[in-house]
């Protein structure tokens, strides 16, 4: 939301300041939307970056996790210390770790939501999936 106000005036600056600068109508209104684009275009890449490292990050931590869990249920076949039902809920701890973290994560996007509409439905779309995979359905309702 905040890009398209920040956008929106910036624009109009452009657009008064070539008006009184001895412009005509068509050249302000035309240096306002460029200016308008150039400036939600930014700040939609600069955002889009930020977004994208966070991801890097998630996909990052889920594959260590993953090959982390890998190996630790190899080592229990391996070596079978207690029952079937022990085992499971030993790596359905750790995956929960490794979820908590990824959560925590998107928690740091959160002073973006503000620069962008879609942003945090996007957000709390991850991070629904991320509880509804540690059988978290109080905050899945949510």
């Amino acid at each position: 939301m905040l890009s398209i106000i920040t956008a929106i005036i910036i624009g109009a600056v452009t657009g008064g300041v070539v008006h009184n600068s001895g412009g005509s109508l068509g050249w302000s209104i035309t240096a306002a939307v460029i200016a308008f684009g150039v400036v939600y275009i930014s700040i939609g890449l600069f955002i889009f970056a930020k977004i994208k490292k966070m991801n890097k990050r998630i996909q990052d931590i889920m594959q260590a996790g993953s090959k982390k869990l890998n190996r630790r249920m190899q080592q229990m076949q391996l070596k079978p210390q207690g029952g079937v039902k022990t085992m499971q809920k030993t790596l359905e701890r750790e995956q929960n770790k490794i979820l908590e973290e990824a959560i925590e994560l998107t928690q740091k996007v959160e002073p973006l939501f503000k620069w962008n509409l879609m942003l945090k439905k996007q957000i709390m779309t991850m991070r629904m999936m991320f509880y509804y995979q540690m059988k978290n359905f109080e905050q899945v309702d949510q």
